[in-house]
């Protein structure tokens, strides 16, 4: 970052779209990870044996959970071309 001319400093992330740009990408993986260490706990808790059909809400909640996290990391993408593209 400190080679990026479009980086005006430590904590001032109002001076530019890039700066903008990349504390939004950086809030969003931070709920990605938040949102897949729930997931890992709803996976693997109990006795053992992990998700199974069994417990049907479980389930769909983690699945909920996966498809979440996939299309979070699509806006992940988008925000990083947009800031590679902005000026």
């Amino acid at each position: 970052m400190l080679g990026d001319g479009r980086y005006d400093g430590f904590g001032n992330v109002t001076a530019s779209n890039w700066t903008m740009l990349m504390l939004a990408k950086h809030a969003v993986i931070a709920v990605m990870v938040g949102l897949g260490v729930t997931l890992h706990v709803l996976a693997t808790r109990g006795r053992g044996d992990g998700v199974t059909d069994r417990d049907g809400g479980r389930v769909r909640t983690v699945r909920w959970l996966a498809d979440l996290i996939a299309i979070l990391g699509v806006v992940v993408l988008l925000l990083t071309a947009m800031a590679q593209s902005s000026a």
